[in-house]
């Protein structure tokens, strides 16, 4: 199990992948007599596939173009399935699919088996319900906070700034980093503030952290995939 992230400003590059799936454009390693045994589920056309995309895509609280907006994850095996059980082992890897995704965020999943072995590729959205913490404020959400916290006779306290570079005077070091402590303090009592007045709140956000963040965070799907799936099939 393989996951390619492909970005929201990558247009060309989820187009040669739609057109590998789909067959548009043949490589080599194609047998074109075997073309027709592929199957593809969820969105079947060019034009479904971008639909479904957008679709999600629009469901985003914001999006950015440098946001991942598409994971391309690859189902393959090292050797031949035992016999008789390809169909299981694809229904198990749909499932699977589903189960770690989201069954809506599951665009499409494509089964060559036009090549060396019989393979999946999908297609999945990344999206997810994020609680996003506001740590910069607009001066429209700062006027907000300052007459909430008035009531309740809290003190505003605005990000302390940080001396220059060449700084040397220990005293100003000292009174910054005096600051800095006093305001991790005042961030954390204002922050169920920030939740009740709907500054900081759970937003649908596009991001692959959840799934692919890290190397241990990709390390434990692989590992659900090979409990779940392949290793039933040996």
């Amino acid at each position: 199990m393989r996951v390619q992230k492909v970005k929201v400003s990558d247009g060309g590059g989820l187009s040669k992948r739609i057109a590998h799936n789909l067959r548009e454009s043949i490589s080599d390693n194609v047998d074109k007599s075997r073309i027709e045994l592929d199957e593809v589920y969820g969105a079947t056309t060019r034009q479904e596939i971008y639909a479904k995309i957008h679709q999600r895509w629009n469901k985003a609280t914001t999006r950015r173009s440098d946001n991942v907006g598409v994971l391309e994850v690859l189902i393959t095996t090292t050797g031949k399935l035992p016999k008789g059980k390809e169909e299981d082992f694809l229904n198990d890897s749909a499932e699977q699919l589903k189960q770690l995704y989201g069954e809506e965020n599951l665009i499409n999943y494509v089964v060559h088996r036009d090549e060396k072995e019989t393979h999946i590729h999908a297609f999945v959205v990344p999206l997810e319900e994020k609680k996003v913490e506001k740590t910069r404020l607009t001066n429209q959400e700062e006027e907000l906070l300052k007459a909430e916290l008035k009531k309740r006779k809290i003190e505003f306290q605005s990000v302390p700034k940080k001396p220059a570079k060449d700084c040397k005077d220990e005293k100003t070091w000292n009174n910054y980093k005096k600051q800095k402590k006093e305001y991790e303090i005042y961030k954390q009592k204002i922050k169920p503030i920030l939740e009740e007045i709907g500054i900081s709140k759970t937003e649908t956000v596009l991001s692959c952290q959840k799934i692919c963040g890290d190397k241990q965070t990709m390390s434990h799907y692989q590992d659900l995939f090979f409990n779940n799936v392949f290793k039933k099939y040996g």
